[in-house]
Order: C-alpha cells, then sequence, then structure tokens
C-alpha cells in the first residue's frame, strides 16, 4: 500500500522516481558508514547550487537532480571497506541497498556514478540496462563532471568546507565564487585537477 501511494503522489507531482522519498534512507546509509552528517549536507547542498546554477549548460531536467545527490551521500561509502579503489566497494554496496520501487537501471545508475567518478576516462563500463539509450547515457556524464566538481569541494576539513556562493557563466568560461571560513586554496587546486571532465 505505501508503495501504490508513493507512486500516485509522484504521478500527481508529475516525477518519474520514487529516489527522492528514499533521502534519509540513503544519508542513514552514508552515515553508518562512517561519513559526518555536516560533511554529507555541505556536498548535497553544493550539489543542488551547482545543478541548479548550471541549468543552462547542462541543459537537464530537474528530475535528474536526485540522481547527482544519492551519488554524492553515497560516493565513498566504500571506505569503510577499503580506501584503495574504494570507488569498486562503494560501487557494491549501492548496487546492494534495499530501495523498493526504485527501478534496477536508477540503482545502477547511481552506483555507476560512484564507480566511475574518480576515473571518468577509465573504460570500466559494465553491459547495463541503461547504456543502450542516449538521454540517460548522456545525463550521466553531465552528472559525472558535477559530482567531479562536488568531490573537489569536500576536503575533509573539520570546518565547514567550501560552499559555493555564485557562478558566473561566460562563452567558453565558467567562474565558481566559494565561501569558506578559511583558504580555499586546496580546493582550487581540486578543481582543477577535475575541471577537465567538466569542460
Amino acid at each position: 500500500d505505501g508503495i501504490l501511494q508513493e507512486e500516485t503522489r509522484l504521478f500527481k507531482q508529475k516525477k518519474n522516481t520514487p529516489l527522492s522519498f528514499y533521502f534519509d534512507d540513503i544519508l542513514e546509509c552514508a552515515l553508518s558508514c562512517g561519513k559526518e552528517r555536516w560533511r554529507l549536507l555541505q556536498a548535497v547542498e553544493n550539489a543542488r547550487s551547482l545543478f541548479q546554477k548550471l541549468e543552462k549548460i547542462h541543459k537537464l531536467g530537474n528530475q535528474w537532480r536526485i540522481y547527482l545527490e544519492a551519488a554524492v551521500l553515497l560516493r565513498d561509502v566504500g571506505e569503510m571497506i577499503n580506501f584503495h579503489q574504494h570507488e569498486k566497494h562503494s560501487y557494491y554496496i549501492v548496487k546492494n541497498l534495499d530501495l523498493a520501487a526504485i527501478q534496477k537501471w536508477e540503482i545502477e545508475f547511481i552506483a555507476q556514478l560512484c564507480l566511475l567518478y574518480a576515473k571518468p576516462k577509465e573504460s570500466e563500463l559494465i553491459e547495463t540496462a541503461f547504456w543502450g539509450e542516449k538521454q540517460k547515457v548522456t545525463a550521466f556524464w553531465k552528472l559525472n563532471a558535477l559530482l567531479n566538481l562536488v568531490d573537489a569541494l569536500d576536503v575533509g576539513k573539520k570546518y565547514n568546507g567550501a560552499a559555493v556562493q555564485r557562478i558566473k557563466n561566460e562563452p567558453g568560461k565558467v567562474t565558481l565564487y566559494l565561501r569558506s571560513q578559511a583558504t580555499t586554496e586546496l580546493e582550487v587546486l581540486r578543481i582543477e585537477q577535475k575541471k577537465s571532465t567538466f569542460e
């Protein structure tokens, strides 16, 4: 009955996935893997800000934002098993999450984001249910680029790390303005290292 009620509510709201209803469960999964709440919420806030303020560039509908948020929360959960190649452990954990009413391709989509965000140029793609669908593949790589930016801003400092304050779009150029309680030199360096994926 609960699943039917969720599906009815989604239909009325013109949404096509119940994934947003599982945000708290996904957050709890990340917390149970040793992640800090403030860090996770800061990363999600950066993801929302980047998604919204770069909408004219990525041209993705708002329905894709929840996939980015889920990947932001789950991308490093594999570190609790092994820091080395943690993305492969994150992939396995996400693939085995018990989220009723979520379609198989959606879980695979998020798991692949967690697997490939650190090494997007590596050809480790496994055969999936969505690789043949151009719209989903396009959305995947755009979200992967945004996920890399969010990750660059999450350096794990004790203070609430750098937050995206505003974004300036110019032809061929995007400028991020960051807000932080301390220097943002490390965040800027990490963005420089990861910007090729975004470009």
